[in-house]
């Protein structure tokens, strides 16, 4: 279970239990509408304060909910990033090195390593959102730095406004992988020799991601050529880069 549904239950539990004996002493005459309101007052603020550092997840978990309602997976094409033709930055040249300087050499080698960073605030959690949707993530985590977070928040709403057919007005790109300790991006290495790239990966410094397809209600090229266009218009910008691999498009955000 994770921490925010573990605090929510508990916070769930003690206030259903506050609720009866507040209902309780009231209808029993032993406390007044005066203080029982004050009662709930004071547990409702406590609950802000101790769910605000979880408010990105909370946003996260309703635009899923939200997405799911508005766009079910089921009835959505799935239009695949290989044909899309964007220019490739060179990896060694321009990714890697732009990743460590902009990291000031990041680099998340195992779990207590990406552990520290998120205690530090140097990762956050990234959760679904309007614009594009996290699939099961394997080999890889669910966390970025805030910059690279942002960076994809703004991706997603550049391509959503591209998209002018009300056919495709809801459609999203999806995200394959994220944040990679070095050790899962060994283990990839390992099964999958030509799908990792060798040496430090920029995934591992928290400031990529992998676009696999985008996900249509409408027309495929349509969807492909409004992220496309959000690509290029951000790289323009000089705050990503990109490098399309065998079945995807590969960003890193550096500025």
């Amino acid at each position: 279970m994770s921490t925010l549904k573990a605090v929510f239950l508990l916070f769930f539990l003690g206030g259903s239990l506050i609720s009866l004996v507040i209902f309780i002493r009231l209808i029993q005459k032993k406390m007044s509408l005066k203080r029982a309101f004050l009662f709930m007052l004071v547990f409702g603020c406590f609950s802000l304060i101790v769910f605000y550092p979880y408010r990105s997840r909370i946003r996260g978990y309703y635009h899923r909910i939200q997405n799911k309602i508005e766009l079910p997976k089921h009835t959505a094409m799935n239009c695949n990033c290989e044909s899309l033709e964007v220019t490739k930055d060179s990896y060694p040249n321009q990714h890697r090195p732009l990743a460590i300087r902009f990291t000031k050499n990041g680099f998340i080698k195992d779990e207590a390593t990406l552990t520290n960073f998120l205690l530090r605030k140097r990762l956050v959690v990234v959760d679904e959102a309007d614009g594009y949707y996290i699939q099961n993530l394997t080999s890889s985590t669910k966390h970025l730095t805030p910059i690279a977070k942002k960076r994809l928040e703004e991706l997603a709403f550049l391509f959503r406004s591209f998209l002018k057919d009300s056919k495709n007005e809801k459609d999203y790109f999806v995200i394959s992988s994220m944040t990679r300790t070095e050790t899962q991006q060994d283990e990839i290495r390992r099964k999958y020799p030509n799908s990792a790239t060798p040496g430090k990966s920029t995934h591992s410094f928290g400031v990529s991601f992998d676009i696999s397809r985008v996900n249509s209600t409408g027309a495929c090229d349509v969807a492909k050529q409004a992220l496309i266009k959000a690509l290029n218009q951000m790289r323009d910008e000089k705050k990503i880069l990109l490098c399309p691999e065998f079945k995807c498009i590969h960003v890193t955000v550096v500025n």
